[in-house]
């Protein structure tokens, strides 16, 4: 999985603090995955400490409505489960082989080469790009270990017949999907990187919103007058009606006004070979090759990593190494982005400086939030009954988790198109916790409270 909303919180009614967790340098740490470099490295079982497991070329992060982080790599579909990595979909087959196309469940369920991934906010279901299909896959939601969830098609026709083709999803051609966004109501784009276009695939419905089909260029203009040079990461940010695009061709990150399908340049300067883009608050980050870069709509530096040295290391900062970087994202529950190095086949993260999250010299922003909140959050500290409360005025969906001051997870849920979410607190000990609520439109809000019982 961004954009972190805190300021506009509505009082709560007692031992609630507008705090947020204090970090003051860029952390990068690697969470899973034995380093080395190339590909073939594998290990008979699929449930494996985090450091104990191999990948090979992991590409697509995604966190799904249970806050599991889900990603792909060479023939599967893999999931951070606790202190374990899960093979959720796939067979461990050697990488140097074409992997497969078939539907089915578990080690039946065959892709080749899965890059970017996404949840269907209505359906729970997961988008997968199925790059060497040229398709788009299916995963069930994930229900536990010892349920199987099935894979299928949605649209594609598997490695023999590439192509672009618009229309009914069943009849629908793409060539090498790289990326997958949703916005709130289940519609989903695609960057289509071998056709160098987007797509949109909505009520079933395939079609083409930007690029030219197989031409490759560099140009600005509304829908197929706009050019691309192997589009491949997108972020989607609703509340603008704006898709933005890593464009690693044209060493740039493009900008999609979804109401007026005209593409434009977003940062075409100081970028080597962008491949992904998330954005935390009103700070964008951009995985460029071995470097993770910010920009603040003002200027692009330098974040992590080293512009010209690849390499492995954990670190603080520019002291940090990575080899080939994949995709990029923010996880709401613990505050962290998190990446995948494909170059070295772990996922690694990196914590975000306080500074990020700070709103207050943005007046404009501010004073919206305040006028025109997402939510409000009371505590009403009734011993025999104490709840939290989230009203919901924009009656969206939304995620919430409640965390401890160890940031381990205590309860969490979903809701959607409600007007109010009410938590029963009352088994929770007193002691410190953190609430954090994602919206559908990935922005996210995290405060700390006390539960006191009498």
């Amino acid at each position: 999985m961004k954009h972190s909303n805190f300021n506009h919180i509505a009082s709560l009614s007692f031992a609630i603090l507008g705090v947020f967790t204090t970090t003051i340098a860029q952390e990068v740490s690697t969470v899973a995955g034995k380093s080395y470099v190339g590909n073939g490295e594998y290990v008979t079982s699929r449930n494996n400490p985090l450091l104990d497991d191999y990948y090979s070329n992991p590409i697509g992060l995604s966190i799904d409505s249970n806050g599991y982080l889900n990603f792909t790599d060479e023939h599967n579909l893999m999931m951070l489960i606790g202190p374990n990595s899960l093979s959720r979909i796939g067979t461990p087959l050697d990488p140097l082989t074409n992997g497969g196309f078939a539907n089915g469940a578990a080690t039946s369920g065959l892709m080749n080469g899965p890059a970017g991934l996404a949840v269907n906010p209505i359906t729970k279901m997961l988008y997968i790009c199925d790059q060497g299909n040229h398709s788009i896959r299916l995963a069930e939601p994930f229900f536990s270990v010892s349920n199987t969830q099935m894979l299928s098609t949605l649209s594609g026709n598997g490695p023999s017949n590439p192509g672009h083709r618009d229309g009914a999803v069943s009849n629908a051609l793409f060539n090498a999907p790289y990326d997958i966004v949703f916005n709130a109501n289940g519609d989903c784009y695609v960057s289509d990187q071998n056709n160098n276009v987007i797509r949109k695939i909505s009520n079933n419905i395939v079609s083409t919103i930007a690029g030219g089909v197989g031409l490759t260029g560099n140009a600005n203009g509304a829908g197929a007058d706009a050019r691309f040079n192997r589009p491949a990461g997108l972020y989607l940010d609703i509340q603008t009606q704006a898709l933005y695009v890593a464009d690693i061709g044209n060493r740039k990150i493009r900008r999609i006004d979804l109401q007026t399908g005209i593409v434009n340049d977003f940062i075409s300067a100081g970028l080597f070979s962008p491949r992904a883009i998330t954005k935390v608050n009103n700070h964008f980050f951009i995985n460029d090759l071995n470097a993770v870069k910010m920009f603040n709509n003002d200027s692009i530096q330098l974040f992590a990593g080293s512009e010209d040295q690849a390499n492995d290391l954990d670190g603080i900062g520019e002291n940090a190494r990575f080899y080939e970087l994949a995709d990029i994202i923010f996880n709401p529950i613990d505050s962290f982005l998190y990446v995948t190095d494909k170059g070295v086949n772990t996922i690694k993260k990196i914590s975000v400086p306080n500074y990020v999250f700070d709103l207050s010299s943005d007046t404009a922003l501010l004073n919206k939030q305040i006028n025109t909140p997402l939510f409000a959050v009371k505590l009403y500290p009734n011993p025999s009954n104490q709840q939290l409360t989230i009203h919901n005025s924009s009656l969206d969906y939304f995620y919430y988790y409640i965390m401890d001051s160890n940031g381990k997870l205590c309860i969490q849920g979903t809701t959607t198109n409600k007007e109010q979410e009410v938590i029963n607190v009352k088994k929770l000990p007193n002691a410190a916790y953190f609430l954090v609520v994602k919206h559908a439109d990935n922005t996210t809000q995290k405060i700390r409270f006390i539960i006191q019982h009498e």
